[in-house]
């Protein structure tokens, strides 16, 4: 569980494994999505069940979550905003 905030000068994030291992090493970008420059909605992949690992260093595979605050532990992957 993340418990900070990203910095709006966008940052590496490297996601590991319960050995400590990187397991995806990829950049973020604070531009890729306006409405979740603050402290509203979340920025959430397009959808988690289908999204390769290899595209979220990539602007496309995210987008705004569908409820201000995101849902954590809901699924709010097919849900426009």
């Amino acid at each position: 569980t993340y418990e900070d905030n990203l910095s709006n000068a966008g940052e590496r994030i490297v996601l590991k494994d319960a050995a400590g291992r990187a397991i995806h090493d990829f950049l973020f970008d604070d531009d890729w999505c306006p409405s979740t420059d603050g402290p509203d909605y979340s920025l959430t992949s397009i959808d988690p069940s289908v999204a390769d690992p290899n595209a979220w260093g990539q602007m496309q595979a995210w987008r705004a979550s569908s409820h201000p605050g995101g849902s954590p532990g809901v699924d709010d992957a097919n849900r426009a905003r």
